[in-house]
């Protein structure tokens, strides 16, 4: 398995270690595959209407039969623009917007998912976003030099952040001052999702991905391969990466604007 995370918001001296540590060296705006395992809830987890049974594959992902092969739809996982809560370690209001750092970032996603296209390793037909404004900013700067015509764009709340509800708009350093860490797996944030409620929505943004990639349309001969963009947050992202890809132990840390292309597993006749 090789996955990377092509950054064109940042220079290579500030991507996060843990988010060039898994193969190195690497090209600036590479990007590279992983395989879709089944999506699982994690053993122990409360059953969730509409869901599996903890432990058990999710309808519509990609795998885990032994014989099925990651050549099935491509998507391109993509985290939103740098925010000042980004940048100054706060708790996100859904209203939060990009900061210049953050748009600048979003207008080199679009140059980089352009390039892709004219490369011929893809073209992007259908999008789907979180329905957050940091989010919706990413797209937008990115369309700039994408541009829309012929793609399919919705907007998808199970794509939110996890809502940490009263404390949003706070800092980590006052947070934690009262209540310790707040990342922890026992923390019930005020109003907000615990993480089990939170796990159990990304897994089902995970199935609602699988469902709109293998309706993408067939690659022809000699065309560029259809494929699902879906611009999201971290913490979704980390949920994913333990839970729907095979990254073992998870990828804990994706950069704004990282680009991560992701191949379901093609399913057996």
């Amino acid at each position: 398995l090789k996955v990377a995370c092509s950054a064109p918001g940042y220079t290579n001296s500030e991507w996060p270690a843990s988010a060039i540590a898994m193969e190195e060296p690497r090209e600036q705006g590479k990007v590279e595959e992983a395989s879709a395992a089944g999506v699982v809830l994690p053993p122990g987890s409360p059953p969730q209407e509409g869901l599996p049974p903890p432990g058990t594959a999710a309808p519509g992902a990609g795998g885990p039969p032994s014989d099925a092969k990651a050549d099935g739809p491509m998507v391109l996982l993509v985290r939103h623009g740098e925010t000042d809560g980004n940048a100054n370690k706060r708790l996100q209001l859904p209203t939060e917007p990009l900061s210049e750092k953050g748009l600048a970032q979003a207008k080199l996603l679009g140059g980089a998912l352009q390039a892709m296209e004219e490369r011929g390793e893809c073209k992007i037909v259908s999008v789907l976003v979180s329905d957050f404004t940091r989010t919706k900013q990413t797209l937008a700067g990115a369309l700039e030099s994408l541009g829309s015509d012929g793609r399919s764009i919705t907007e998808e709340a199970l794509l939110q952040e996890r809502s940490f509800g009263q404390l949003r708009g706070r800092h980590f350093s006052e947070v934690f001052s009262q209540y310790g860490n707040f990342f922890a797996e026992d923390f019930s944030p005020p109003g907000g999702e615990t993480w089990d409620a939170f796990r159990a929505r990304a897994v089902s943004a995970w199935v609602r991905i699988s469902e709109v990639a293998r309706e993408l349309p067939p690659a022809q001969p000699g065309a560029p391969e259809p494929a699902l963009l879906v611009i999201t947050h971290g913490l979704v992202l980390k949920v994913l990466s333990e839970n729907a890809l095979n990254l073992h132990g998870g990828f804990r840390n994706w950069g704004n604007t990282s680009i991560t292309t992701v191949r379901l597993d093609r399913r057996p006749e």
